[in-house]
């Protein structure tokens, strides 16, 4: 009978087989040499733990908030496209994973199934990850999704070059001569912005990028509130004076993100970025890791330099790929099982009080 995999480096190495090649370098692919994504997950290895001893383990506590929002413990599935690449019910199969394992899970605006469609499939929460397109289109997906019962609206600022891929693609892509297949339109826009005046191939809808003729600035937060109810989360910041910027903003949240080293090479892994930014908020907003989870044990070192939680993105890509919703519901139990084991191992019986007492590390 064949196993499951038994961690996420065998879900990455038989998701790999599986996949069409172009597939599979598209989902994996870094910006450049690469060098920012082999450091996202290599810097974990280089945090290590101070476990305190002879602690009462007998009660573990998971379970935490984020933005208010209960879940079963503090991982996400990050916004991203793409989901049918690896599985045909794609966003759907995603999110009916993160309903069983009482996660929270984010769907972009390039998902292949709207907006409307992935909410009917869950009653637990949803964020909503939105491009800046036009203030036109930005408006009306925020209306769908607050509609619709999303939570959360996570405004993506980590793609500052207009187009990204659409200027130059990532270096695997050339070689493959990536096209998107047919089954990964992006929906949420098809229809919408003909509406509106705009065709699919037109600059002010290029998603990836900023619009080259209204670029999102600071002082756009404020209008981004005035259109939304929803608690606003920025993902893809890496410093302290962006950070700071955001907390003066009124920002609810921040992912630090580099957008799975997409953009461009040599950035900073996130989870060096994440002490600054964790001090220069100050408490003031909810701080969030995107980039290099691989294991229960990166969750908690997160944890400990002070974030509220983590997002995974290739990882449940490679469970989609695997088994489908099961492969994504094995895929979180995983890191799950394994977060509690390291919890247990260091003497901490708690996600909300974990402080960087645990941790030794040299970068900074």
């Amino acid at each position: 009978m064949e196993r499951y995999p038994i961690n996420l480096h065998e879900y990455e190495e038989l998701a790999k087989k599986i996949l069409p090649h172009n597939i599979w370098d598209y989902i994996e692919a870094g910006r450049g040499d690469e060098i920012t994504l082999k450091r996202n997950n290599e810097i974990f290895n280089e945090v290590f733990l101070r476990p305190n001893k002879m602690v009462d383990i007998s009660t573990i506590k998971l379970q935490t908030t984020i933005l208010g929002e209960k879940t079963s413990f503090p991982l996400m599935i990050a916004p991203a496209g793409g989901h049918t690449f690896c599985d045909e019910e794609g966003e759907l199969a995603t999110i009916r994973a993160a309903k069983n394992e009482d996660v929270i899970a984010g769907v972009g605006t390039n998902s292949s199934f709207t907006i409307e469609d992935i909410s009917n499939v869950t009653d637990k929460p949803l964020w909503f990850q939105i491009y800046h397109l036009t203030k036109e289109i930005d408006e009306m997906l925020i209306i769908r999704a607050e509609k619709s019962g999303y939570k959360v609206i996570v405004l993506t600022v980590d793609g500052p070059v207009p187009g990204m891929d659409h200027l130059r693609p990532k270096e695997r892509d050339i070689r493959n001569a990536f096209v998107n297949p047919v089954n990964t339109e992006r929906v949420n826009l098809i229809g919408e912005i003909a509406g509106m005046g705009y065709k699919k191939g037109d600059k002010e809808i290029q998603l990836g990028g900023l619009n080259p003729r209204e670029q999102l600035l600071w002082e756009d937060i404020e209008w981004f509130k005035s259109i939304t109810n929803l608690p606003i989360v920025i993902k893809g910041l890496q410093s302290s004076h962006d950070a700071k910027k955001a907390v003066s903003c009124g920002v609810d949240g921040i992912v630090v993100s580099n957008h799975g080293a997409r953009g461009v090479d040599t950035l900073l892994p996130s989870l060096q970025s994440l002490p600054e930014v964790i001090e220069a908020v100050d408490g003031k907003c909810e701080v969030y890791l995107d980039g290099g989870i691989r294991r229960g044990a990166d969750i908690l070192k997160a944890l400990a330099f002070g974030a509220k939680g983590v997002m995974i993105g290739r990882p449940f890509y490679w469970g989609l790929a695997v088994g489908g919703e099961n492969g994504v519901i094995d895929v979180i139990k995983i890191l799950k099982e394994e977060l509690e084991q390291a919890m247990k191992y260091c003497g901490v019986t708690d996600v909300d009080n974990v402080d960087s007492n645990l941790l030794s590390y040299s970068f900074s």
